[in-house]
């Protein structure tokens, strides 16, 4: 697996360049403090990881960041860690002869990154040939 990444918006004075659906989705359905389910943490002190539920091409691929907790897409991480387990989740029809299946592929890797605390980071999950999956992020906050 390869992981690329990249920032989405930053801090809060460019927060206001984002669109009101990109603020929306920075609210995070999960925070975890010491890989422990809490109620917050504080945004300076933890990292936003969203999961893209697209792949680069714009095919159907959700990612699920902290997947062995739930399958979040938005969650808050403290202390900023060294690197992130994700899910990727691949559904699609595969037609052999007459005979069409619906086919159900799934992964996870680690993210693996220098985070930075306060800022947020978009993950995204592609197939590569050989039903390897890709994990990368572009963006972060």
């Amino acid at each position: 697996m390869t992981i690329k990444i990249g920032l989405l918006c930053a801090g809060s004075v460019l927060l206001a360049a984002c669109s009101a659906s990109m603020t929306s989705m920075l609210q995070p359905e999960a925070s975890y403090l010491n890989r422990q389910t809490v109620a917050s943490v504080p945004k300076s002190q933890s990292v936003t990881v969203v999961g893209s539920v697209f792949d680069e091409s714009g095919n159907w691929m959700p990612s699920y960041p902290m997947p062995a907790y739930k399958e979040h897409k938005t969650v808050h991480i403290a202390p900023v860690p060294k690197s992130v387990p994700v899910a990727c989740e691949q559904e699609y029809t595969e037609t052999v002869g007459h005979l069409r299946r619906n086919v159900t592929k799934r992964g996870s890797g680690l993210l693996q990154y220098d985070f930075q605390a306060g800022r947020t980071y978009m993950v995204f999950c592609n197939i590569q040939a050989g039903d390897r999956f890709e994990i990368y992020s572009a963006g972060s906050a």
